[in-house]
């Protein structure tokens, strides 16, 4: 990796790719610009790496903190990843089967679930995914490195419930019927943290969009954090800056405001 001015993180849905879950061409072009400029762009997304390639291939970024902070890798080349143990990922899975809640276990490879109802159904057709089969001893065959507990936002007994039982996860609300969940101490700011530490990226300056609640710890961990025009209250809580929406050219409009592009 050659040495770079400044690094720049991307969050990607509703943030760099549009509703359909591409790259907008606009933000294409200003990812182009930035590599011509000396700048890193880099992915830092709940995504998992499977999920990844057309995404790769669209923007040109192969700098990636996926799965929430839990998996670093450039190109091919995994830097680290930090799953979550078999012993955790047993007993949440037994209380989420006494509650009737559906999992998603990530692996770098795919997914599968615990069961499914309409809240997985709802959720992957909107990514534009393909339901996935329910496989619930999926996590003693692959690496998990991120769940999905699928409880509403409006289930707060629920949701507070399973966050003060087991505090050895780090559990981010990410949808109104998601909660993304990965190993205790892991965050994108943990994995943007390890990235950094690079002799190729010390010292530089530091920016990072996002729009979710996922993203926080990420705003907070760079130098300059920018929240999308329809971010979520607790992200423009913590955000230096706020751009516009994603539909609008929210990013390009703020990588010209900082001189990026």
């Amino acid at each position: 990796m050659k040495k770079y001015k400044a690094a720049v993180f991307f969050d990607l849905d509703k943030t760099l790719l549009s509703p359909q879950k591409h790259v907008y061409k606009e933000n294409i072009e200003a990812i182009n610009k930035l590599k011509n400029n000396g700048i890193l762009p880099v992915i830092s997304t709940g995504k998992n790496q499977y999920e990844l390639n057309e995404i790769i291939k669209e923007s040109g970024i192969k700098t990636i903190v996926g799965s929430n902070g839990a998996d670093l890798f450039i190109g091919n080349s995994h830097l680290y990843q930090v799953p979550i143990s078999t012993e955790i990922l047993e007993n949440i899975s037994l209380e989420a089967y006494r509650d009737n809640i559906a999992l998603a276990y990530h692996s770098s490879a795919g997914v599968a679930v615990s069961l499914n109802n309409k809240y997985t159904k709802s959720l992957f057709t909107e990514m534009h995914r393909p339901i996935p089969p329910v496989i619930p001893e999926y996590y003693y065959t692959h690496k998990i490195l991120m769940l999905l507990v699928f409880i509403p936002a409006s289930n707060n007994l629920l949701e507070l419930k399973y966050r003060k039982k087991f505090i050895n996860l780090n559990f981010m609300r990410n949808s109104k019927v998601t909660i993304d969940t990965v190993a205790q101490k892991i965050s994108k700011a943990y994995g943007i943290k390890k990235l950094l530490s690079l002799p190729e990226l010390s010292g530089i300056h530091t920016f990072a969009f996002g729009d979710g609640d996922n993203d926080i710890s990420m705003l907070k961990s760079v130098d300059t954090g920018i929240a999308m025009g329809n971010s979520s209250t607790n992200v423009t809580k913590v955000a230096d800056y706020m751009t516009d929406d994603y539909r609008s050219n929210g990013i390009p409009k703020a990588l010209s405001h900082f001189n990026l592009i």
